[in-house]
């Protein structure tokens, strides 16, 4: 890759030994190639690929510093100074800061790669300095023989595409549990689908680190910052990857909602399977033309409760319930961290796995602060945090509140919060109640029958009608917050009501094992808790009877 980069010696040189290694394989060559550049600060404006004699300071985060700043000048650029940080780097106000000073000295203005501008603080001030980004892409040499190699290599495959963190989760659990029993590849189309690498499952599209996280519908800004970061030349390229291997995928499953699903029909002209964990009656369910394309292409969609099972059925779709599969995104193996629960309560603490956690932990560690001063009981706290977390830039922002971390402890004084990343459902399981900032951690805690509390926001009301009474939502304020978890904890009542409406809105877990068995051709069984209706392979389709 990025034979353009280095001398055609030294690809030589790489080709000799690979085929020192395997003679017979074909080696292709892929080029990086410059689309333009982009300004993305004051305002948004294209400059085409040449920009004759503009002042640059240039910062990156990459792999390959030199080619970043070699790319720049070969567009017309002048780079008047520059700056590079370790590969993958997340930068600090300070760092940024002090880039913008370096800018303002240099009478220039700041440029950097696609890669590093989604990494920037979302606090970032500017002070007259205007910011660009050098858009590149790859382009291959012999591109129809490397689309034919592709053709052949997902073959007969099976492709999972999800779209959000909790949905590749779930999509994560239903790989698992198929245990490699048939060709497998997924497309994650937000994320960076690393969960997906430990379990050795391909990703066949460019990874989307996006700034909203996925989440836009909420905020025009947030689409505004994906636009900013790329989001259209992301999309095109989940396209044409799909493009490439359509006649080779022999099954398609969907997590997530009616977005992918559509890209599935479109672009892959397959019947998709929908496992729908992002809609429900309870959060106003399908729309009328969801419902029309899920009639007329789903080859069956798997709903996350029986209400909206109900409701697809009327309307002529293959729709099954079999438990809610986002209940079986975790383990719980009955770790309890060291802590005896007959002489202490627990708050657990879920900071979500999006990018705004880094603003949200200010207003965690703050209501910590507050319980631990005011409460009459002895609590402890533990936090699950999501692998999505860069736990250098969480030390880092907490350190600014006084908070330190040491062996996987966050410390202030004589306040400690456990951090685990490994065991979600251990840190839900031996909680009392759950201070969630978080979006599908929040359900699955309170699947498992513990109170939430949460902030009031547009996404946390809609999520506060999918979740009911279980959930509390408070202004954005740690004192709320704090006030309301102890009011919480000292109402044994109020936590068993609570805890007894979020098991009944999210269902029972155990669906991932049901759905499978279903991709297998076998049987499953319907139904919250007694299962009593048997659904066929060949009946769901509608190849028998009913």
């Amino acid at each position: 890759t990025k034979v353009n980069l280095v001398d055609r010696k030294r690809v030589g040189e790489i080709k000799r030994k690979i085929r020192d290694v395997a003679p017979k394989v074909k080696v292709w060559e892929s080029m990086l190639s410059v689309e333009g550049v982009q300004r993305v600060y004051p305002s948004e404006e294209e400059a085409g690929t040449y920009v004759s004699g503009k002042r640059f300071f240039a910062f990156s985060g990459i792999g390959n510093p030199p080619s970043f700043y070699r790319m720049v000048e070969e567009i017309g650029g002048v780079v008047v100074g520059k700056r590079d940080f370790p590969d993958h780097h997340s930068y600090t106000v300070e760092e940024f800061n002090d880039l913008v000073s370096e800018a303002l000295n240099h009478r220039a203005e700041l440029i950097t790669t696609e890669k590093d501008v989604v990494s920037l603080p979302r606090e970032v001030g500017f002070t007259g300095v205007g910011l660009w980004v050098l858009k590149v892409s790859h382009v291959l040499d012999e591109l129809l023989g490397f689309v034919h190699l592709l053709e052949d290599v997902f073959k007969d495959s099976w492709l999972f595409i999800s779209n959000g963190y909790g949905e590749d989760v779930v999509t994560r659990a239903v790989l698992k549990e198929l245990d490699n029993r048939h060709r497998m590849f997924v497309l994650p189309i937000v994320g960076s689908g690393k969960i997906f690498e430990e379990i050795g499952v391909y990703n066949v599209g460019p990874v989307s680190l996006l700034p909203s996280g996925g989440i836009i519908k909420y905020q025009w800004t947030a689409l505004l910052r994906d636009l900013m970061a790329g989001l259209l030349g992301i999309i095109w390229r989940q396209v044409l990857a799909l493009r490439i291997i359509k006649h080779r995928v022999s099954r398609v499953v969907c997590v997530g909602d009616v977005y992918i699903f559509l890209l599935a029909m479109l672009f892959l002209k397959k019947r998709p399977v929908l496992v729908g964990v992002a809609k429900s009656v309870f959060i106003r369910g399908y729309f009328w033309i969801e419902r029309l394309v899920l009639r007329r292409w789903a080859e069956a969609v798997f709903c996350r409760d029986e209400p909206t099972k109900e409701m697809l059925q009327s309307c002529g779709v293959n729709a099954i319930y079999v438990g809610n599969p986002i209940m079986d995104g975790f383990e719980i193996k009955g770790r309890d961290f060291g802590i005896d629960k007959s002489c202490c309560s627990v708050v657990g603490i879920l900071p979500g796995s999006r990018s705004f956690v880094y603003k949200d932990i200010g207003l965690i560690l703050d209501a910590v602060e507050y319980i631990a001063d005011i409460s009459p009981l002895p609590v402890r706290f533990i936090m699950a945090l999501s692998k999505t977390v860069d736990a250098d830039v969480l030390e880092r922002v907490a350190s600014r509140k006084g908070w330190h971390m040491l062996g996987g402890v966050l410390k202030r004084g004589k306040i400690e919060i456990i951090v685990e990343r490994e065991a979600f459902g251990d840190v839900i399981a031996i909680s009392d109640v759950i201070m969630g900032l978080a979006g599908t951690g929040n359900q699955q805690a309170a699947g498992l029958g513990k109170p939430i509390v949460s902030v009031r926001d547009r996404g946390k009301l809609v999520q506060k009608m999918l979740l009911g009474d279980s959930e509390v939502l408070v202004d954005y304020s740690y004192v709320d917050m704090a006030e309301e978890v102890l009011s919480i904890l000292m109402d044994e009542g109020k936590r068993r009501t609570m805890g007894k409406e979020g098991v009944r809105r999210m269902g029972p877990r155990g669906a991932v094992s049901r759905i499978v068995e279903w991709l297998e051709g076998g049987q499953v069984y319907e139904g919250n808790g007694g299962y009593s209706s048997e659904v066929s392979l060949n009946k769901i389709s509608g190849k028998g009877s009913g």
